[in-house]
């Protein structure tokens, strides 16, 4: 069949409760395939396409109902449709307003990236009520992703996500923007694994400040995940939401992810590192009202990443780096912090770890800035600042130590 070329089907409906799915645009892919299993409507559909459909088919989602009618009735029985006769790629033009369920082996497909605001975008999927905009079953799914969408809530008052991965494997999430959701713009839930999550952008998410932990505007958990080129902001503008510092930027957690290039910025915390046994490189926490790295995680290692003029709610209070008390073992090289506001952080790193054998380490870093003092370590038990040989220590450093020659 020639690519592009419109299937219409008349007066047969493709699938049942579809009010406005009378034709698909199918695009060519790969290997023949047998044809799709939805009932009666699969024998028509099956005459329509020749006999067969294709490995890999993509599809075109029904128009928009426009005004901010519901599409859900639409738009879900494709999804349902295409995941059943094993998978395929949906492209999405215009404005939608919905809560759909995505299922195996499907791929929601935006003309977005994830720079595209809510004005320019071309694809763009508003919340119609409570609950994520694009939802995952409770039960495991493989091989599916949301690309290319910009995201819209309906503010505080709405509990919801603009995508929540439940329980994915191999997902993609990428290119995708979220503004203006009660809750976390894009969530990653645990045992979500091996999923490729990058390209986001969240702003004014977590907008229901009332929070009983951590939460961030782009929120990670599940294991295995490859995490790159993330900006997220709470929006927390002038002032932190509470002394918990609960809204923030970005929250990983799990295990055994790789991630470079993220930024949480513009919130009560920047990034709350909470994983394990993960690498992270060239990533910044800037301009938060509280601190901009948290890490209680333990067996991680940062790489040239950076702190930037943190502690915006009250200056000299909170710090651009800190390690809890209950991390453990991770490895700092070359981390920087920096201050470039009239209020600053208090402490440039701030390492409250006080045992020997969970001890962190820092090598080469370099702080600059702080109100009060840049490098803090906790007794002759406490984690390690490591400079070059041949430096002279700082003299806001209550251990100097130094790499051997």
């Amino acid at each position: 069949m020639p690519w592009n070329q419109s299937v219409d089907l008349g007066s047969a409906q493709i699938i049942t409760g579809a009010k406005r799915l009378t034709a698909f645009t199918f695009l060519d892919g790969g290997a023949s395939v047998a044809a799709l299993s939805i009932g009666s409507a699969a024998s028509a559909l099956a005459t329509a396409m020749g006999g067969s459909f294709t490995l890999g088919t993509r599809v075109i989602f029904p128009p928009p109902r426009g005004g901010g009618l519901d599409d859900s009735a639409n738009l879900q029985p494709v999804v349902d449709a295409l995941s059943a006769a094993g998978g395929g790629i949906i492209e999405a033009w215009g404005t939608y307003t919905c809560n759909i369920i995505l299922k195996a082996g499907v791929y929601i497909v935006g003309m977005n990236n994830f720079r595209s605001s809510i004005t320019n975008a071309s694809c763009r999927f508003n919340q119609f009520g409570a609950g994520p905009v694009i939802d995952t079953p409770t039960g495991n799914i493989q091989n599916c992703g949301v690309l290319g969408i910009a995201f819209y809530g309906l503010g505080a008052g709405t509990t919801g996500n603009g995508v929540r991965f439940q329980n994915v494997s191999a997902g993609v999430l990428k290119g995708v923007s979220a503004n203006n959701f009660a809750d976390e713009g894009f969530l990653t839930q645990s045992p979500t694994i091996a999923c490729l999550i990058e390209d986001l952008f969240a702003q004014n998410c977590v907008l229901n400040r009332t929070r009983s932990g951590v939460t961030g505007a782009v929120d990670i958990d599940g294991t295995d995940h490859w995490i790159g080129r993330i900006e997220a902001t709470a929006s927390v503008i002038t002032n932190k939401t509470s002394a918990n510092l609960y809204c923030c930027g970005i929250v990983v957690r799990g295990a055994n992810h790789k991630a470079d290039r993220i930024l949480g910025e513009i919130s009560d915390q920047g990034i709350v590192w909470l994983a394990s046994d993960s690498r992270v490189g060239l990533s910044s926490a800037e301009l938060n009202m509280g601190h901009g790295w948290n890490v209680f995680g333990s067996g991680n290692e940062f790489s040239e990443c950076q702190a930037l003029s943190n502690s915006q709610d009250t200056t000299n209070t909170y710090d651009n780096w800190r390690a809890d008390s209950t991390s453990a073992k991770n490895h700092f090289v070359a981390p920087q912090s920096k201050n470039n506001q009239a209020k600053v952080t208090k402490y440039g790193f701030e390492d409250l770890v006080q045992s020997f054998t969970n001890r962190n380490t820092y090598t080469d870093a370099r702080g600059s800035g702080s109100g009060t003092q840049e490098y803090v370590s906790q007794t002759t038990n406490g984690s390690a600042f490591f400079f070059p040989a041949g430096t002279t220590a700082p003299r806001s450093f209550s251990r100097p130590e130094r790499l051997p020659p």
